[in-house]
């Protein structure tokens, strides 16, 4: 969904123990404290990646647990009833930013994270409504900018790729966007 990529969004919060040591002494947690991370342990990139979190949250004294929990656990504990402190899930397959962004309304009712944001809501139903592609992304941007810039409920680490190699020769092969291969139209040079 690159045409709609907000990257005034990439830089709202750097990489800056110091400033996040700062924040929590603000907030009270200058000693830190205890959280869990509850993670499905079908899926090792999550596993993985909240190993790294984990990691890099003692630096600021939170010490952080990892729950691997079956999917169907999963399902049920965190994404039905809501009961966990942090999470890590991917999404994937989405053509449309509303497949993603629609998540986060109040009402929507697989909104896991439980996020409620009246502002917020209006500017998706906007968007949803919007025939204009340029004014539809101005009002995505804004949505966005609530979402990660100023509620931050939501933190994006990073876009999973997968590398594949074809043999010399083969021609006529995609990768769709939803992340298919699609081999219908391939053909072989002599």
């Amino acid at each position: 969904m690159s045409y709609f990529y907000n990257d005034e969004l990439e830089d709202v919060y750097t990489y800056d123990v110091d400033k996040a040591k700062e924040l929590m002494a603000e907030a009270g947690y200058e000693d830190g404290f205890d959280i869990t991370i509850t993670v499905p342990s079908n899926y090792q990139k999550h596993i993985d990646t909240a190993q790294v979190i984990a990691q890099q949250l003692k630096q600021i004294n939170v010490n952080a647990t990892i729950e691997p929990v079956e999917w169907g656990q999963w399902l049920e504990q965190v994404y039905t009833n809501a009961d966990y402190q942090t999470t890590v899930v991917g999404l994937t397959g989405k053509l449309d930013p509303n497949d993603i962004l629609g998540r986060y309304v109040s009402d929507y009712a697989k909104n896991f994270m439980k996020y409620n944001n009246p502002d917020y809501d209006k500017l998706i139903e906007q968007a949803k409504a919007e025939s204009d592609p340029a004014a539809r992304m101005k009002l995505l941007h804004q949505a966005e900018d609530i979402l990660v810039g100023q509620d931050y409920v939501v933190d994006p680490l990073y876009f999973y790729t997968q590398k594949y190699m074809l043999r010399d020769g083969i021609e006529g092969m995609y990768y769709t966007p939803l992340g298919y291969f699609f081999f219908g139209y391939c053909t072989q040079s002599k």
